[in-house]
């Protein structure tokens, strides 16, 4: 059996699988791009942060995004100031940039002489998460793209320190981590596996210019202490206590698409490789090429600090977070554990044992992968044009929560006045340092209420878009009393959730009808964004309630 396996061309059959394999990846970013339709809120926070009118106009917004500047800067000649690209430019524009990743992880399997790319462009290619988070409108897409680019470019520098190479990798370093904060935590781990490299080979220049070059990207980011500062004044409202066993909750949802069963194999080929690599660099007898010694140095330890720097990251940062915060880790840890595996044993059985992996896990997740990629993004644009047609001028458009209000900015067009709860006066942007004002104040929604309640007096509609809370009968809304920075930071109630129950008791008691109003919709929509549309119409006063 073994002999029989010998005189296979893995090569050829390891190609072969890489090659359909991309096809089929080009397809399901392709499939994105057509299905993905408008931009949902924080695709166009990034939009709009990306085109305003003057560059020092972005940086004083960079607060009310995730990304340092580079992504905006990109965007920006492409989606025209003020912004004038198409919706289907956009989803273009977003493609590109996952086709550009793809290309990257075959990039770097010829920089680190892996041959094809095939755990990494099976764990990464078919994971709909990474395509629909890489390809939108954000800065995970770029980041995860110089972040692979930064990899390879440090590797080369190690191989033979030019001045060529030394520049490429200074640069790719520097413009990864001015793309995505995370990126810093990465590029540690990239330069700590080259130090690792550089000390056993005993080259102190290398170990000097691998410390430079991250010494430079970290000094690069200072000029951003300011908007950190400025953002840790209100974002305790996407902060709560996280454990690591939360984060591996979230992780896991993210390499469990399309298929949970991913999560199993995730797990048993991290800790093959783990083992696995550890186990040869410790049996230093094994006649195993210097060089491929070296890589599998460099690539171990560049995974094992980053996983854990990239944990310790998120934890100290206490985010609630989304599918998204883990694109750029999957992507990394997969393309470690490629090289990892492919550095261990060059013959024909380990490389077609790759093969084999990587078609049963294109088999499995392949037609899953497609299905995931059909919902759209967000309904907000078809909302919007519904109420083009449907919202007179004298009609009131309230929506909650406020931050709904950002993507419909961009697409309605029509006569009828929008509030939102709580009422933000900018909402090109994520405000959140207004909404932390409007939870310091007494009653802010007090304007709000009286608009509604101005509204259904007079004979008009309320279209809600978004849902309110309804409580028993016989019962009132709690009423809580504004928030504050306290010596031990932020004391504060539930906002969102007072301020919907105010509004929904006001309906409760005042209004006639209220009715679901179907938006038609031809495909799916991402959870993340499907939007209920209701009418609320008529009024009735306190004696007719009372009767009731």
């Amino acid at each position: 059996m073994l002999e029989a396996l010998k005189k296979i061309p893995a090569a050829k059959v390891a190609g072969g699988v890489a090659f359909v394999s991309t096809l089929l990846i080009v397809y399901l970013h392709v499939v994105f791009g057509m299905h993905a339709g408008a931009l949902w809120r924080d695709e166009a926070n990034s939009l709009e942060l990306a085109t305003v009118r003057t560059f020092s106009e972005m940086w004083a917004n960079l607060d009310y995004d995730s990304f340092p500047a580079l992504f905006f800067l990109v965007l920006r000649p492409f989606a025209g100031v003020p912004a004038s690209a198409s919706d289907a430019e956009l989803r273009a524009f977003g493609v590109v940039i996952g086709l550009l990743i793809l290309g990257a992880l075959w990039l770097n399997a010829r920089v680190f002489r892996i041959g094809v790319p095939l755990v990494s462009i099976a764990l990464v290619g078919f994971n709909p998460m990474v395509i629909r988070y890489g390809d939108s409108l954000r800065a995970y897409g770029l980041g995860t793209l110089l972040m692979l680019l930064t990899l390879a470019a440090m590797w080369k520098m190690l191989e033979s320190p030019t001045p060529r190479r030394i520049g490429l990798a200074a640069l790719a370093a520097l413009l990864s981590v001015q793309c995505l904060y995370y990126n810093a935590i990465l590029l540690f781990a990239i330069c700590l596996g080259g130090v690792a490299v550089s000390f056993r080979r005993r080259q102190w220049k290398s170990v000097v210019l691998v410390l430079a070059i991250g010494a430079v990207a970290a000094i690069s980011l200072l000029p951003y202490l300011p908007v950190v500062r400025r953002v840790g004044t209100w974002n305790f409202q996407f902060k709560a206590p996280i454990t690591f066993a939360f984060l591996w909750g979230k992780l896991s949802g993210t390499l469990g698409s399309p298929v949970e069963t991913a999560v199993w194999a995730w797990v048993i080929l991290f800790a093959c490789a783990a083992t696995a690599g550890l186990w040869m660099l410790w049996r230093r007898s094994d006649g195993q090429p210097a060089e491929s010694r070296d890589r599998l140095l460099f690539v171990l330890v560049t995974l094992l600090v980053g996983t854990a720097g990239y944990a310790g990251f998120l934890r100290v940062l206490s985010y609630v977070t989304e599918p998204w915060y883990y694109l750029l880790f999957v992507v990394f840890a997969a393309v470690c554990l490629d090289f990892i595996f492919a550095s261990l044993r060059p013959e024909n059985l380990p490389v077609l044992l790759r093969s084999a992996f990587a078609l049963v896990f294109v088999g499995i997740s392949a037609f899953p992968a497609w299905q995931e990629l059909q919902p759209r993004q967000t309904n907000v644009d078809a909302i919007a044009a519904q109420l083009q047609s449907l919202a007179g001028p004298e009609d009131l458009i309230l929506i909650n929560t406020w931050n709904y209000g950002i993507p419909f900015r961009r697409y309605y067009r029509g006569p009828g006045s929008t509030e939102t709860i709580p009422p933000i006066e900018d909402l090109r942007f994520h405000r959140c340092d207004l909404v932390k004002q409007q939870m310091m104040s007494p009653d802010p929604i007090a304007p709000v209420l009286q608009k509604m309640d101005e509204t259904l007096r007079s004979g008009h509609t309320i279209w809600l878009i978004g849902g309110l809370n309804f409580i028993p009968p016989g019962k009132v809304p709690l009423v809580i009393p504004p928030g504050y920075d306290g010596p031990n930071g932020w004391v504060g109630g539930n906002f969102y959730e007072t301020w919907a129950t105010q509004a929904g008791f006001l309906v409760q008691s005042h209004a006639l009808h209220f009715e679901r109003v179907r938006v038609p919709m031809a495909q799916r929509v991402s959870h993340y964004e499907n939007l209920p549309l209701s009418a609320i119409r008529g009024w009735r006063g306190a004696a007719d309630t009372a009767k009731q």
